[in-house]
């Protein structure tokens, strides 16, 4: 495992991830020492400034970790504070899958580390700054979702230099001017996110 570098330790977290949603969770390597040492060398790489580790990796495994349901304080901390600096040049699917990840993570724990409020801030503003077209319709509204979790977090909510409400307007409308580019399966997914946020207050586009 010494010889792996962070390309590598990604692809095969993502590949476990995988395999873990088709045996819908039945996979004893998850309970095995191997996989401990795997996170650790991984969490050693984020936090190292020279490391074999891309910037984007960190969505990958952050999000691989999240559907596996793997929630290690230390792990999601460190990757934060690698990606934050690096979110500028994350693709969009790159900036909603790790954006979705650390959303799931603030409905298990009750608290999140700087780094990791660092780092929703950067998603937040890296959303508001996308230019029309540039994220697909299913990536705005699972962005949409996720923007509802995180702005419903309490050790979050101090944080947001960005104006909560306008960037998930923004996207709402986005949406909808996009609509004929959803899949009927989806429709639902934008229900869920639109009826999340006038939960919190937040009005969304209508318009379907």
């Amino acid at each position: 495992m010494g010889s792996l570098n962070g390309v590598n330790m990604a692809t095969a977290v993502h590949r476990i991830a995988r395999c873990h949603l088709v045996s819908q969770g039945s996979d004893d390597l998850l309970a095995s020492s191997t996989w401990d040492r795997m996170l650790t060398n991984i969490e050693d790489m984020a936090k190292r400034r020279t490391s074999s580790m891309p910037v984007n990796c960190t969505s990958i495994i952050a999000w691989a970790c999240a559907t596996i349901g793997v929630f290690r304080m230390s792990l999601f901390s460190a990757l934060a504070s690698r990606a934050c600096n690096g979110i500028r040049d994350f693709q969009p699917y790159e900036v909603t899958n790790i954006m979705w990840a650390y959303a799931e993570f603030t409905q298990t724990a009750k608290q999140i580390t700087e780094p990791m409020k660092n780092l929703c801030e950067a998603v937040a503003k890296r959303l508001s700054a996308r230019r029309q077209g540039e994220f697909k319709v299913v990536s705005l509204i699972s962005a949409l979702l996720s923007l509802s979790k995180l702005a419903d977090c309490d050790s979050i909510q101090p944080i947001w230099s960005v104006d909560l409400k306008t960037v998930c307007s923004c996207l709402s409308r986005e949406i909808v001017s996009r609509k004929e580019e959803l899949p009927p399966a989806k429709f639902a997914e934008m229900t869920r996110a639109f009826t999340a946020m006038h939960k919190l207050g937040i009005s969304c586009s209508s318009g379907f």
